[in-house]
């Protein structure tokens, strides 16, 4: 569960700093609609979601995870912070 929790945060701190988003005080749910209505986000919105949503079930439900299902979790976090090409949607410094 503890690879989950630590992979959400990296996620949600990646989205933070290539988007005008505000993942850490966003639920999974309220993030995804928000990624939604920023065009560069839309196509990662429903690949966050269900990443997030899937450690959201292993923290909050106590939902049992194989080894399978962990790889598979990595790699598709993997795609979206090694992978993704940034971009620049507003003036951050």
């Amino acid at each position: 569960a503890h690879h989950y929790e630590v992979l959400s945060k990296l996620l949600r701190r990646y989205l933070a700093s290539q988007f005008d988003l505000l993942p850490l005080h966003l639920t999974t749910s309220e993030l995804r609609q928000a990624m939604l209505q920023v065009p560069p986000c839309r196509a990662l919105a429903e690949k966050v979601h269900h990443i997030l949503y899937t450690a959201d079930l292993v923290k909050f439900a106590n939902r049992e995870i194989s080894g399978e299902e962990l790889t598979t979790f990595v790699k598709e976090a993997e795609e979206i912070l090694c992978y993704h090409e940034p971009v620049v949607t507003g003036s951050k410094p």
